[in-house]
């Protein structure tokens, strides 16, 4: 009988943590898996197996305990950023952004838009972080989409993150909603370019990889923000570097309680 996947226990920090292996020092690794996702969808022969066990095998053949350096999150600055078939909402900021990302995901669907949705963490499956219309993927589509990363030895986090977009372009969705991991900048999220960039406010989380001020971890949110895009910040409390940021790259800045709200 399948076990549940919920009986894999899994800290949380490491589920989303962004860092390389160390076998994987080239970042061009990296970009060369992201593009032949994007460019060609793949589906594996190989039987598939329960779920869990590839979440195990993942967890076991990855170094993951390096998330707490930040100098190894910030190799992800190397690498180039990747646009996909479909438009993309990222959502990052200290608290609500699974809210947001529900709210967006519920309001588009009932469009009748397809939309894809990435969230983290989950609370029964896995498949809960990869939805279709607000419905959790198959475990047969979760697997389908893995087996062909493990031999990345990518960590957990960067392996979700990719076979989301992989399961995103074999559902032909119209848009997708993406939550960001960890701060943003270095975010593996942050690799695939969007459309609107959200953060939902700025507090003191992940101190010891985001910075000891909320400039400074404001600055690293605000590297979800591009230039000449729509962004939104939904608090009034906004950073004065998360602020600056924006106006240097010329983002099209939304905040709460001047624009909108």
């Amino acid at each position: 009988m399948l076990q549940t996947i919920t009986e894999i226990n899994m800290d949380l920090d490491l589920n989303i943590a962004v860092n390389y292996p160390n076998n994987l020092h080239n970042p061009n690794n990296l970009n060369d898996i992201i593009n032949s996702i994007i460019l060609n969808s793949t589906n594996s022969d190989t039987d598939l197996n329960h779920v869990e066990n590839i979440i195990q095998d993942i967890q076991e053949h990855t170094i993951q305990h390096e998330y707490s350096n930040k100098l190894a999150l910030q190799k992800n600055d190397r690498l180039s950023k990747h646009t996909t078939p479909y438009p993309i909402i990222l959502v990052g900021g200290t608290n609500g952004k699974g809210s947001v990302c529900a709210y967006l995901t519920t309001i588009l669907t009932n469009a009748g838009y397809t939309v894809g949705s990435f969230t983290s963490p989950h609370i029964f499956k896995y498949n809960e972080r990869i939805c279709i219309n607000n419905q959790p993927i198959s475990d047969d589509e979760l697997i389908a989409a893995l087996l062909p990363l493990l031999k990345y030895n990518l960590v957990l986090f960067q392996t979700l993150t990719l076979a989301m977009q992989q399961i995103f372009i074999a559902n032909a969705v119209d848009i997708a909603i993406v939550e960001v991991g960890i701060g943003g900048l270095h975010d593996v999220t942050n690799l695939f370019e969007p459309e609107i960039s959200v953060i939902t406010c700025v507090d003191f989380d992940h101190t010891t990889l985001l910075g000891n001020t909320r400039d400074e971890i404001g600055l690293e949110k605000a590297g979800i923000f591009r230039p000449n895009k729509w962004g939104f910040f939904g608090s009034t409390d906004i950073p004065h570097a998360t602020l600056n940021y924006a106006k240097n790259i010329n983002t099209k800045l939304q905040q709460f309680g001047i624009d909108f709200g």
